[in-house]
């Protein structure tokens, strides 16, 4: 696990649920490490994963709006017209399903 460098630690401050915090000070209490202790080593175990998790859907959600993009430009080049789902504009039929 790296180290952190001494002299720029940046303070953050996070409001936790009471039974939260009761187990964190019980941890804190028992292996007599400090609760920054703790919480440093639970974002640096995690942060990786959270990172892994919320940017995968990121680009999932993009990857969606483009493949959507793509159909719509793809029927229009093939002669279907619209948008897929759109509905008709006044006056024109629905094409039969």
């Amino acid at each position: 696990m790296p180290a952190l460098p001494k002299q720029s630690r940046e303070v953050v401050s996070v409001r936790l649920p009471p039974e939260l915090y009761a187990r964190l000070d019980a941890l804190v209490e028992r292996t007599q490490r400090s609760r920054g202790f703790y919480l440093r080593e639970a974002l640096l175990n995690m942060l990786p994963v959270l990172e892994s998790r919320y940017w995968a859907h990121d680009v999932d959600e993009t990857q969606r709006a483009e493949l959507a993009v793509f159909g719509a430009l793809m029927a229009q080049l093939n002669g279907e017209g619209g948008t897929p789902g759109a509905e008709p504009a006044e006056g024109e039929q629905q094409p039969p399903a």
